[in-house]
């Protein structure tokens, strides 16, 4: 059901903002109808906070990945609490299994073995009588299991720490008395740990929930930290980093497929949590992609295969850790850049080390990136009002969104992750002859908006300089600028005191910025529409003269919107029926295209890229019919060089 809703998710990682694929209309990667959004997109908005800050104690969820070792495995018994004596009684018997294990207080009480004395004891300060008072339960039952053939010693120290450290601590809010029971009666050995709700500091009540001191992450991070102590490798990652796309198991599905002797079935999707999973794989490859980019030019082998291991999860498959035996025959699959793409067995082919330090290497790159952005808003700040003022706000926005994208968990950033006014002081960036001619004509009809109206027209335009929107921050702090210098025109010019002044202003302010919005918008379409023919005609050139072009991949890119831009790279060629209503033509121009880019891509990228070239059949595509219209533009262009590269596309969510 979830590939259902997503479409390559393979082209997020580098492409697609995760947030568009909330808030996108027709290009977006999630196909979510108009009442999930809001819900949906704090959903994306908290995902990417977890997905990107350190983890509990240390490291990155991306590099984790990597690592391919066993994983954490802490849960809560549903039904395991109690609030009656004779309840937590029969649950003491359960699980000293007819006398063969034995139960052990917390470390509070030295971990003393549970007799008739201490379990008289215990019942009293924990407050439990013989008749419960109201629902509540007075405990929670906890397991801590730990991978199979894990040395039973290593495992009950392991567990017995987790129960301390998780509970007994007070780093998790309140301090909880607690005891145990080990057992090692199946496959994976396992700590119990049952706990009294009731806080001993503070008499809150234990409760585990995303938004509490007690959640599952933070459970299965102190379980990864305390098994390290005690020489057992493990890792907690969640669920979508893995690849895991179906929903977990139940308890009672679990009991009843005992019992019945088959596997477990995980439950169907609903829509909703189809749509989360997908969104949350859709955050992780993309967050993937940019912690790559960030030990691209220290580490490249490892950033390689961290990227490979986000196509892999993108692509649908399941990242599982290997056994001892595995483990032992395991060689690096990078050499000379040469590599086993889609195939790869990590476990040894990035050691323990080597993630630490990859981690260190994310972690400088985040400081430096923090600290450099603290020296620039000084320097801004420093700086009276002017163009060069404006020209560097303007470049400390862009870095900003994209240092937001990199760490949405910094708070100071949060306001630069998206757009309240998609358009905000956008203008058009020239860099040929006729996006200069297109953009003078805006100029000068801009300067004609802003004649009498108290604004000082350099800067404004200078404002409005760039070809993408400034963050809402930013773009805040002009417009209150721009308010107070009109206000002070309105008052020297017409005599109004402050109160209507500032009134006055706002009502200009909004106009002079329609109508500033409106030319620049006008110019882009003027622009794009002009880029789009001339892309279109020599693309129809290149393909009908059989000319083999590097530029050719590239201008499809630039030509095509990203909604198109999939569909032609699943093999589907409707995707081209702007360029050209000849099917013929179109299936040449696809091939061309998916030839081009499956020779430079790599890993499940290029698996699925080599899957929709095939989707086009295998017909002679080299010769046949020309509808006229492409003809003419063949004939027009035959001579022409590639359209001039541009920057990249702003195209307001249109395009082909």
């Amino acid at each position: 059901m979830i590939r259902s809703f997503v479409t390559d998710i393979y082209l997020v990682g580098e492409e697609i903002d995760p947030l568009e694929a909330v808030m996108g209309e027709d290009w977006g990667v999630l196909k979510i109808p108009a009442t999930m959004r809001g819900p949906m997109l704090k959903y994306a908005m908290d995902m990417q906070a977890k997905v990107s800050r350190p983890r509990s104690g240390g490291g990155f969820l991306s590099t984790s990945v990597l690592s391919r070792r066993n994983q954490a495995m802490v849960k809560q018994i549903r039904g395991g609490g109690t609030n009656t004596l004779r309840g937590i009684r029969d649950q003491m018997n359960y699980l000293r299994k007819d006398g063969s294990v034995e139960l052990e207080r917390s470390d509070r009480y030295c971990g003393l073995v549970i007799d008739d004395e201490q379990e008289a004891e215990m019942m009293t300060s924990w407050e439990i009588a013989d008749q419960g008072h109201g629902k509540l339960d007075k405990t929670a039952h906890f397991a801590v299991s730990f991978p199979k053939g894990t040395d039973q010693k290593a495992a009950y120290a392991a567990g017995r720490a987790f129960a301390e450290e998780m509970f007994a601590s007070g780093k998790y809010g309140d301090t909880f008395d607690y005891f145990t029971a080990f057992h090692t009666d199946c496959d994976h050995p396992h700590m119990h740990v049952v706990v009294n709700r009731r806080g001993l500091e503070e008499g809150s009540w234990l409760k585990v929930s995303q938004r509490g001191h007690f959640d599952y992450d933070e459970m299965r991070f102190v379980q990864v930290r305390v098994a390290a102590e005690h020489g057992i490798a493990l890792e907690a990652t969640p669920r979508f980093a893995r690849g895991v796309e179906e929903r977990p198991y139940t308890d009672c599905e679990v009991q009843r497929a005992r019992r019945q002797e088959r596997a477990p079935k995980a439950r169907e999707h609903n829509p909703v949590s189809a749509l989360k999973a997908a969104l949350a794989s859709t955050i992780f490859v993309a967050q993937a992609h940019r912690d790559a980019g960030r030990i691209g030019e220290k580490m490249p082998d490892h950033a390689w295969l961290l990227k490979e291991a986000a196509q892999l999860v993108a692509s649908g498959q399941e990242l599982k850790a290997l056994g001892p035996e595995t483990r032992t025959v395991l060689r690096r699959t990078y050499v000379q850049q040469e590599k086993a793409y889609g195939k790869i067995t990590p476990v040894e082919i990035v050691t323990a080390k080597e993630i630490r330090e990859m981690d260190a290497l994310i972690e400088e790159k985040r400081k430096n990136l923090t600290a450099t952005l603290e020296k620039m808003d000084q320097a801004v700040s420093d700086l009276p009002e002017g163009i060069q003022r404006a020209q560097l706000e303007r470049v400390n926005s862009e870095i900003k969104r994209e240092a937001a994208g990199f760490m949405p968990d910094v708070e100071a950033l949060k306001d630069y992750r998206r757009l309240k006014n998609e358009a905000a002081y956008q203008g058009v960036t020239r860099y040929d002859d006729f996006s200069s001619k297109v953009a003078d004509q805006a100029r000068e009809d801009v300067l004609d908006v802003l004649k009498d109206t108290g604004l000082n027209p350099d800067i404004l335009l200078e404002r409005y300089g760039g070809s993408e929107p400034v963050a809402d921050p930013i773009a805040e702090s002009w417009r209150a600028r721009e308010r107070a210098e009109v206000s002070a025109h309105l008052q020297e010019r017409d005599g109004f005191d402050p109160a209507q002044a500032q009134e006055k202003a706002d009502a200009l302010l909004e106009d002079v910025h329609s109508r500033v919005q409106e030319i620049y918008s006008e110019a882009r379409r003027e622009i794009r529409l002009h880029e789009f023919e001339q892309n279109r005609e020599w693309m129809l050139s290149n393909v009908s003269r059989g000319t083999v072009d590097d530029d050719f991949a590239p201008t499809m890119k630039r030509t095509l919107s990203p909604f198109k831009l999939r569909d032609l790279e699943k093999g589907n060629i409707d995707a081209l029926q702007g360029l050209s209503k000849d099917p013929d033509m179109q299936t040449r121009l696809a091939r061309r295209y998916l030839e081009a880019e499956v020779a430079s891509a790599e890993g499940s990228r290029k698996e699925l890229l080599e899957q929709a070239l095939g989707n086009l059949g295998t017909g002679k595509l080299d010769t046949g019919l020309e509808r006229e219209g492409d003809a003419q533009a063949r004939d027009r262009s035959s001579e022409k060089k590639p359209p001039e590269k541009r920057r990249t596309r702003t195209d307001d969510g249109y395009g082909l």
